[in-house]
């Protein structure tokens, strides 16, 4: 499971946790969400892998290449940002999609915390064919539970950080978040 599908398995379904913070590019109404940072997830490819110098790099030239996906394991995620006519390399978590792409056996997106500094050292190349990718990470719990204690001081820190925005009254919004817009 990627922390996105565990995260919304472990607060919806399994009862096992009161809240988490996750990455949410799709929104469950069984959930409250609210909003805290985003991320941006570029596309990136071992240079060996090019065809060509990257800024002149379509989507026919990756089409050449497997593209490294994290397959979620909850049917109603939805598979962004997938090139239908590309081989597929389907993995289970973002440690090992980071490996096959550091090792050239394929290509995708990566948060921007985990290859930073393999893009700077030249190990990857950020990619801008198939556009720019932010999703939205936010804190959750159950839609109509109650947190504890801890759970209260946790969402009270981040009421106080961010304040109270529109994402807390769970919008059940379905789709996928581009560059802050759905």
């Amino acid at each position: 499971m990627s922390l996105t599908e565990s995260g919304l398995y472990l607060i919806s379904q399994s009862r096992q946790v009161d809240i988490a913070i996750f990455a949410a590019p799709s929104r469950s109404p069984f959930i409250d969400y609210r909003e805290i940072t985003q991320m941006r997830f570029p596309l990136v490819v071992a240079p060996e892998l090019l065809d060509r110098p990257a800024p002149d790099m379509n989507k026919e030239d990756l089409a050449r290449h497997p593209q490294v996906v994290v397959k979620s394991t909850d049917e109603k995620s939805p598979d962004v940002g997938l090139l239908q006519q590309a081989p597929k390399w389907f993995v289970t978590d973002m440690s090992t999609k980071k490996v096959l792409v550091l090792a050239g056996l394929g290509w995708g997106r990566l948060p921007d915390h985990m290859m930073a500094a393999d893009i700077a050292r030249g190990a990857l190349v950020d990619l801008e064919v198939m556009g720019d990718v932010t999703l939205p990470i936010c804190l959750t719990k159950r839609a109509g539970f109650n947190l504890g204690v801890v759970g209260q001081r946790i969402r009270s820190h981040f009421r106080s950080r961010f304040g109270d925005d529109p994402v807390t009254k769970n919008p059940a919004v379905q789709g996928v978040y581009y560059g802050g817009k759905t």
